[in-house]
């Protein structure tokens, strides 16, 4: 859940979100592409750095997506730039 959607070209992204477990909600750094002419969706390499609560904020950079904002998880280091390329 909590999942940044994003359109780029003709794919639709879908970058981290959130999953439930035994300790509790865990962002993710999962990224999914999805083609219209194929009707598929690949996965793609993982974001630098797990995000969720990004719903909105993923927009269109060059030819890649930045994630601007979002939820991500301190135990991997600390705050980090506020965006991120991918």
């Amino acid at each position: 859940s909590y999942m940044g959607p994003a359109t780029l070209g003709s794919h639709l992204y879908l970058l981290g979100g959130q999953s439930r477990g035994a300790e509790g909600c865990s962002n993710k750094d999962d990224v999914y592409r999805y083609s219209a002419a194929t009707d598929a969706w690949e996965r793609l390499p993982p974001m630098l750095r797990p995000r969720g609560h990004i719903a909105s904020s993923v927009l269109p950079y060059g030819d890649g997506l930045l994630v601007v904002g979002g939820v991500h998880d301190r135990r991997d280091g600390g705050g980090g730039p506020p965006g991120e390329e991918h």
